[in-house]
């Protein structure tokens, strides 16, 4: 069963600089907290077959860390579709508070899940939007 104890925030940082990405301490402390519900979500409804804590940081993460590679991402309007459990675009938006996002989900579950980390992670300019 993951637990977020798992991984101490340098090994967290070590992990994402192979993407890249340099987290800085309000990342990582979104971070935790997105893994937090994700875990808590997860025992009811299946957002991830992930099942450590380091591989949810690799591969979920990670690599949505890894498009900031290539897109510019600091105006505009993120579209996700398919959001599922919000990767990559809640986590391309904790990189960028100020980033208007716009995720599309389906499943009404997983649109509850992308609310409640929205609300909890006190992300602005973020909308869920169910479609079927």
């Amino acid at each position: 069963m993951m637990t977020l104890g798992d991984l101490s925030d340098s090994d967290m940082i070590d992990i994402l600089q192979v993407y890249g990405y340099k987290a800085d301490i309000f990342f990582l402390s979104g971070m935790r907290r997105y893994i937090e519900l994700l875990i808590r979500w997860n025992r009811r409804i299946s957002l991830t077959t992930i099942a450590s804590t380091e591989e949810v940081v690799r591969r979920h993460f990670g690599e949505s860390l890894f498009a900031l590679r290539l897109l510019e991402l600091s105006s505009g309007l993120l579209a996700d579709v398919g959001s599922g459990a919000g990767f990559p675009a809640l986590v391309l938006k904790l990189t960028n508070p100020n980033l208007r996002t716009r995720l599309y989900e389906a499943n009404q579950k997983k649109c509850a899940f992308l609310h409640e980390v929205v609300r909890e992670l006190a992300m602005e300019h973020v909308e869920v939007v169910a479609r079927h």
